[in-house]
């Protein structure tokens, strides 16, 4: 009594489920519990956990002429009236991982950019098509480590957005072990 929950594995594909996705699990008590919630379940007796299915909205990220990891857009089924969460295209604010241009952010089919921080929170109200927003003139700041070596190497590069604040920049460790003793 008291161990974790495994749940089984649902496949994240409509096809597969009968054309709807996967919400969560109810407990007895009434509870939907998301994601990674249902392994923290303990049932203190025998249950049944009943899954909690809804229809589902496609959301196509279109890499908006970049290849990125070897493809030109991803595709998620979201559940209709849920925030993307995880069910979203990364894409790294590092000009060199992205043929050279700068992301920033996501323009829905309604021309509002949905920014890297917030896309998680995006609720989309259809079906639709996020597009890749980049920039090709943006600054390369040079992070000179003044004579220390960390983590192989003696700087960074990071970048900045014209007028903006930078968008990729350092994490020095305060171990100093790691910074040949400086910090």
């Amino acid at each position: 009594k008291g161990e974790n929950v495994s749940a089984p594995y649902i496949p994240s594909d409509p096809g597969q489920t009968g054309g709807k996705i996967l919400t969560g699990w109810k407990i007895p008590t009434g509870e939907v519990l998301t994601g990674s919630q249902i392994g923290g379940y303990r049932p203190m007796g025998n249950d049944t956990i009943v899954a909690q299915w809804a229809e589902y909205n496609v959301i196509t990220f279109d890499y908006n002429g970049v290849t990125y990891n070897g493809k030109k857009e991803q595709t998620y089924h979201v559940a209709q009236g849920q925030a993307l969460e995880s069910n979203y295209a990364y894409m790294p604010n590092n000009p060199d991982s992205t043929e050279g241009k700068m992301f920033t952010g996501w323009k829905n089919e309604s021309g509002n950019v949905i920014t890297s921080n917030d896309i998680r929170n995006y609720v989309p109200t259809g079906s639709e098509t996020l597009t890749a927003q980049w920039l090709e003139e943006y600054y390369t700041i040079t992070f000179d480590y003044n004579g220390v070596t960390y983590d192989g190497a003696d700087s960074y590069k990071g970048y900045a957005i014209p007028g903006k604040a930078l968008t990729l920049y350092p994490y020095i460790s305060s171990d100093t072990s790691q910074t040949e003793g400086k910090i």
